[in-house]
């Protein structure tokens, strides 16, 4: 969950709108986004992959400079952009399970 929340290499959340004045993905391939600059809460990106796979998919680049450049691991990356579909596009079971283990979490306290 720490990891999700930000305690990762590059110190953002991989949950959209979350947390509220922290850093989380913003310009995410997603049509709220790339049409209306609107952020939908509580979906998850897909979040990093190794380079080597990233590096041979087609059609993935930066729209803009990439904001965590000075964090990327050499083996790893995780862009913020709307080009990027493989590893900023939001994902419906992960955020499915998110939700699942959110509820869990709330339900145990």
């Amino acid at each position: 969950m720490n990891w999700l929340l930000g305690v990762n290499p590059w110190g953002t959340s991989m949950i959209t709108g979350i947390p509220e004045n922290g850093d989380y993905p913003l310009d995410v391939h997603m049509p709220f986004w790339r049409l209306k600059h609107q952020v939908i809460k509580g979906s998850l990106a897909d979040g990093p992959l190794l380079s080597s796979i990233h590096e041979g998919m087609l059609q993935i680049s930066l729209s803009e400079p990439d904001e965590y450049k000075m964090f990327q691991p050499k083996h790893i990356t995780y862009w913020d952009d709307w080009a990027d579909y493989s590893t900023n596009e939001p994902t419906m079971d992960g955020s499915a399970d998110l939700f699942l283990l959110l509820t869990y979490l709330y339900g145990a306290k």
